[in-house]
């Protein structure tokens, strides 16, 4: 599903009065200034910031920044909803224009509905079933010592693990939707929904992709994004995370190990940083090879064993959850008969 997303959507109006933030010289010359957001709330207490950006020359903004959770501000959660990019952000736009008091004209309603605007950021998320809900816990943390990106190892921070979580261009999460539900609770009325239930056992795999991304990607547009492939640019972008089994190896396998890869596999299993203790071409050497037994040395191993009984690859070569049939009624209706609803 569509979790965030950044835009700008080309409409000519008088700029909305919520503010400067300017930066003013030693002489009190202003030297650059920008409109506040604003937050428009909607009838579930979520909101999403806008404010007006561009100058026409008359006296109007060209364009109107809008970000946040098109998902939640329209459904009141983001526990279910829709991979259907173009439209979601339609009935979030009409809906917030209508709290504003801004009119469409039929040219800019035509660009919103054929999604012909700019995208800076878009995060796609999908959740996945597993046995239960410590299962969900341990995977997380299985990962955080037995995976890693192009940006090194991941980061846990309150529960939720991040791959690349300071990165400019891209990044990817994993977290347990259920813990999140219990520490920010759903609104009252859909307390009883089922939602928070469905939710339990789930693992959330999430990806944001910043505006340099798409811009190098030729995707920074709702229109490209669609085109391209939501699903499909989801799943490249899991596909970047590097997993070992990265469990101990059985006495067999120990026993079909080389004797010059035995000595490293036990330091590796005792917590050894053997990037720092083993030659560099010794190093990468054994990593290649100890790699086709499902063991990757560049991943440290705690002492502790955190090892989870779902193996990380499996999760992450599995299909994502579909929306329950008795759950759709809790999906923004306009969004229902779109086929692509996704979890």
């Amino acid at each position: 599903m569509i979790d965030w997303i950044t835009a700008e959507i080309p409409i000519t109006h008088v700029p909305l009065a919520h503010g400067l933030i300017q930066k003013i010289t030693e002489h009190g010359e202003i030297e650059w200034e920008t409109p506040c957001r604003h937050n428009v709330t909607g009838s579930w207490e979520s909101s999403i910031a806008i404010r007006s950006t561009g100058a026409d020359g008359d006296g109007l903004a060209r364009y109107l920044q809008f970000s946040g959770n098109p998902s939640k501000f329209l459904q009141g959660h983001n526990v279910i909803g829709s991979d259907n990019l173009i439209p979601l952000m339609q009935a979030a736009i009409v809906k917030v224009l209508s709290i504003v008091g801004l009119d469409l004209t039929w040219q800019e309603a035509d660009r919103i509905a054929s999604g012909a605007y700019k995208v800076t950021r878009v995060d796609i998320n999908y959740m996945y079933s597993l046995p239960t809900q410590s299962d969900v816990v341990s995977w997380i943390r299985a990962a955080e010592y037995s995976s890693r990106t192009r940006h090194g190892r991941p980061q846990s921070k309150g529960g939720t693990l991040y791959w690349g979580k300071n990165s400019r261009r891209w990044a990817v999460k994993a977290y347990s939707k259920f813990d999140e539900i219990k520490k920010h609770k759903l609104p009252d009325a859909l307390l009883s929904s089922g939602l928070a239930e469905y939710s339990e056992a789930k693992l959330r795999l999430e990806v944001v992709l910043r505006g340099m991304e798409l811009k190098d990607r030729g995707i920074a547009s709702a229109i490209a994004i669609c085109e391209y492939g939501v699903t499909r640019l989801y799943n490249e972008y899991i596909k970047k995370i590097e997993m070992a089994e990265n469990m101990r190896l059985s006495t067999d396998k120990m026993n079909d190990l080389p004797s010059r890869l035995l000595g490293t596999y036990k330091l590796w299993c005792h917590g050894e940083v053997l990037s720092e203790s083993l030659s560099k071409a010794t190093y990468y050497r054994h990593r290649k090879e100890l790699l086709a037994y499902g063991v990757d040395i560049m991943t440290v191993r705690p002492s502790t064993d955190r090892s989870n009984v779902v193996p990380l690859i499996r999760v992450l070569e599995a299909q994502p959850c579909s929306t329950p049939y008795s759950l759709q009624d809790y999906c923004f209706p306009s969004l229902i008969s779109s086929g692509n609803k996704s979890i």
